[in-house]
């Protein structure tokens, strides 16, 4: 599984307590490249590649260096450069002396949990969300359901992607509290369900709805809809057939 294009396990980084618990080379502890990838010469001459960072480490005052391990030790400019490196590295970092842990995230500092992950996830499903469509709770499943697939494209149609995104995204534009904006993306909900109907009487039963009809259509079945179920038990027909945003 992905996470902002890294696999998931990227978000795990050890925080070296003792060093006891945590691979010297293979956890991802300092920097945000395993070590093992970093510093490969170095780790091609490793004797011990599963080795814990304190089966790898010496301590040389208050200063950590690299200690003995080496299947041949380094003596090519490269290995030596990659010794000093790390070395220089290991010179700026500090234990805690208790057991390593594991933190998550992108820092990789907070600690590991479910919500933590849950909270990562969605973040990201929210940054790379193509669609447009919310469910609006007083249209009928059906029509949700029509438009959920009209946008993911998995109904026949000729209008294009973004004339289909703008009439979805128009309730967006409109001021006013949040049930205005919930008033606005039913009615446009209920008129592309009369639209699709009209289109497939043409289409299938050689039948040409009036545009008149389409209107009223629209009108009455938003009006069935918003009156028992929505708490807008109190809109009038009369009020609504003359102009149905008259709530606004």
């Amino acid at each position: 599984m992905q996470i902002g294009g890294k696999q998931a396990e990227w978000y795990f980084k050890g925080k070296p307590g003792d060093g006891v618990y945590l691979l010297f080379w293979k956890d991802r502890w300092l920097g945000d490249t395993l070590l093992k990838d970093r510093w490969p010469r170095l780790y091609s001459l490793e004797s011990n590649k599963n080795c814990s960072i304190s089966d790898r480490i010496s301590h040389s005052g208050i200063a950590f260096l690299l200690g003995p391990g080496w299947n041949v030790w380094p003596s090519t400019v490269e290995e030596i450069s990659e010794t000093n490196d790390v070395n220089y590295m290991l010179n700026n970092i500090r234990f805690a002396g208790s057991k390593d842990v594991w933190k998550w995230d992108e820092e990789g500092s907070n600690h590991f949990s479910v919500a933590n992950v849950k909270r990562m996830i969605r973040l990201d499903r929210n940054n790379n969300r193509t669609h447009l469509f919310k469910w609006e709770s007083w249209i009928p499943l059906k029509i949700n359901i029509h438009l959920w697939r009209a946008e993911m494209g998995r109904i026949p149609t000729r209008l294009a992607l973004q004339r289909r995104q703008g009439l979805l995204k128009f309730y967006k534009h409109i001021q006013g509290p949040k049930w205005a904006k919930k008033l606005i993306r039913g009615i446009v909900m209920t008129t592309c369900w009369a639209i699709w109907n009209a289109r497939n009487k043409k289409v299938f039963d050689n039948i040409s709805p009036k545009v008149q009809e389409v209107v009223a259509l629209v009108k009455s079945l938003s009006f069935l809809w918003i009156k028992n179920r929505s708490k807008f038990k109190s809109v009038l027909w009369k009020d609504w057939a003359v102009f149905p945003l008259c709530m606004l």
